[in-house]
């Protein structure tokens, strides 16, 4: 459904849920923070292209947008500061969010994701390369990063480097990953 005057959201991308706040991410390169009911909490504009992901986290009011320009910036919705938190080499084509809040995956176009402690800073403590773009990364409950690309699903252990499991397919790109 269209929530009141936002733009087409960009391809491969879902709407961030949390509670009753829905965020969108457009080809004009803003992302918006709505209510349920359709009406416009906040409105930022990163200035680097269109927002390709998005992760949101209505506890903290933080938003984490991916941008065609390979960066990653959290929106803080109480303070309006805007923070890079990781850059890309490639356009970030997905966000995953720990259930706990504590860690952040971003993938790009290029196949590279990094995972980043986000109460550590901003140095990644896991940065690896899949064949192909990351489709799609995600946290699953036990802690493990679960990464979709040309060749197949991967499963990243907390603290390792290297996959601990392999699923191997043609292409991975039309897997969904869940948990979500």
């Amino acid at each position: 459904r269209q929530i009141g005057d936002a733009p087409r959201p960009a391809p491969q991308h879902r709407p961030a849920c949390a509670g009753e706040q829905v965020a969108t991410g457009a080809y004009d390169g803003s992302a918006r923070l709505w209510r349920d009911d359709g009406s416009l909490l906040a409105s930022f504009s990163p200035g680097d292209g269109p927002v390709q992901a998005l992760a949101f986290d209505a506890v903290r009011g933080a938003l984490w947008v991916g941008t065609w320009g390979g960066r990653v910036i959290v929106y803080d919705q109480r303070s309006g500061a805007a923070t890079t938190v990781c850059r890309l080499t490639e356009s970030i084509r997905t966000l995953g969010l720990a259930a706990d809040g504590r860690h952040l995956v971003a993938g790009d176009n290029g196949g590279r994701f990094q995972v980043i402690d986000l109460e550590g800073g901003t140095q990644p403590v896991l940065s690896a390369q899949v064949a192909g773009p990351a489709y799609r990364a995600r946290f699953d409950t036990d802690g493990s990063v679960l990464v979709t690309s040309a060749d197949g699903l991967r499963r990243y252990r907390p603290g390792a480097t290297l996959p601990t499991a392999v699923y191997p397919c043609d292409d991975a790109r039309w897997f969904d990953v869940l948990p979500d």
